[in-house]
């Protein structure tokens, strides 16, 4: 299953969390958008206030948030309308 998260605030974070909580499951983030920098996302999901610590290592590169073994396609734009969701299974909209 293919997940794209826009939004990456609690919500969007959180949904991130749970999905790399269980390897054994079938789900990859194909993509994250949100108006924050990327370095600020990173940031907050590696240093989680209520959750902790992020378990793998978190890191940021040209568009892309680098998660454990993942590079995943970072975007950010205010209209998802200009994002190209084709293959995409399920979207999360988590801006609230």
């Amino acid at each position: 299953m293919r997940i794209f998260i826009n939004g990456f605030g609690r919500i969007g974070r959180t949904v991130l969390r749970q999905i790399f909580a269980d390897p054994s499951e079938e789900f990859e983030i194909v993509g994250i958008n949100d108006i924050a920098p990327s370095e600020t996302c990173a940031y907050l999901l590696r240093y989680d206030s209520v959750f902790g610590p992020f378990p793998q290592n978190v890191g940021v590169g040209k568009q892309r948030l680098t998660i454990g073994k993942h590079d995943i396609p970072f975007t950010a734009l205010a209209d998802i309308a200009n994002i190209d969701l084709s293959g995409v299974d399920i979207v999360f909209e988590c801006t609230g």
